[in-house]
C-alpha cells in the first residue's frame, strides 16, 4: 500500500489568506486537496511513493485564473515539476485543444513543439501540463541583444507558419472576405480623413 502525501509548508502560501488570493484557486492550494487528487494520476503513471509536495504561486489573473508550479518529491527518483492553472470557471475546452495539437505535429520530440498537456482535473478545475525550462521569449526581446532578438523573432514566426499549417481547427472561423471588405472600408476612411497615415494607408 502506498504511502499517502505530506504537504510540506509552502512560505508563498504562508503569508497569503483566502481573501489574498483567487477564491477559484483556494481549494488547489489547499494542500491536502490537491494531493488527494494526485495521488491516483502520478503515482500510477511513475510507479513510486510519494514523500512530499510544494506549490508556489507564479502568476495570477484575478478573477480568471492562477498559474502555480508543483514540485513533487518522490523516492527513488528525487523531484518532479509540473505547471497547473486553475480556472475560474470549467476550461476542460483548453486541455483538449492542448491534447489535439501535440497528436498534429506539437509533441514532446518535435522541433516546435508546446508544453504537454497531463490531465484535467475537473472536480479542482485545474490543468496540470509540462513545466517548460528556458528563457521566454518575451524575456529575449525586453533584455537581449540585437541579434538574440532577431533569433527569438525568427524561431516565433516558424513556430506561428507550423501552427497555421498543422494545427486543427477550433471555434469560430472567421469569413475572410467579410475581414477584407472591412479592411478596404477601414483604408478608405483613413484615406479620405488625410493627417499622418493618409499617405500609407494603400490597398
Amino acid at each position: 500500500m502506498s504511502e499517502p502525501f505530506r504537504a510540506s509548508a509552502d512560505p508563498v502560501l504562508a503569508g497569503l489568506s483566502i481573501d489574498d488570493r483567487d477564491p477559484a484557486a483556494a481549494p488547489v492550494l489547499e494542500s491536502d486537496e490537491l494531493c488527494k487528487q494526485l495521488d491516483s494520476l502520478w503515482l500510477a503513471e511513475q510507479c513510486s511513493t510519494a514523500r512530499q509536495i510544494e506549490v508556489q504561486i507564479l502568476r495570477w489573473h484575478k478573477s480568471k485564473r492562477c498559474t502555480f508550479e508543483i514540485s513533487l518529491r518522490r523516492d527513488l527518483i528525487g523531484k518532479v515539476y509540473a505547471t497547473g492553472k486553475v480556472y475560474a470557471t470549467d476550461r476542460e475546452d483548453v486541455y483538449q485543444v492542448m491534447e489535439r495539437l501535440a497528436r498534429a505535429g506539437f509533441g514532446p520530440d518535435a522541433e516546435f513543439s508546446i508544453p504537454q498537456p497531463i490531465a484535467y482535473l475537473p472536480s479542482l478545475r485545474l490543468l496540470l501540463q509540462e513545466k517548460v525550462e528556458g528563457l521566454e521569449a518575451k524575456g529575449v526581446f525586453r533584455f537581449g541583444d540585437e541579434r538574440q532578438r532577431a533569433a527569438a523573432a525568427e524561431r516565433c514566426a516558424r513556430w506561428l507558419a507550423r501552427f497555421h499549417a498543422l494545427a486543427p481547427p477550433s471555434g469560430q472561423v472567421s469569413d475572410v472576405e467579410k475581414i477584407l471588405r472591412r479592411s478596404k472600408d477601414r483604408q478608405e476612411l483613413l484615406s479620405k480623413e488625410g493627417g499622418p497615415l493618409a499617405d500609407k494607408s494603400e490597398w
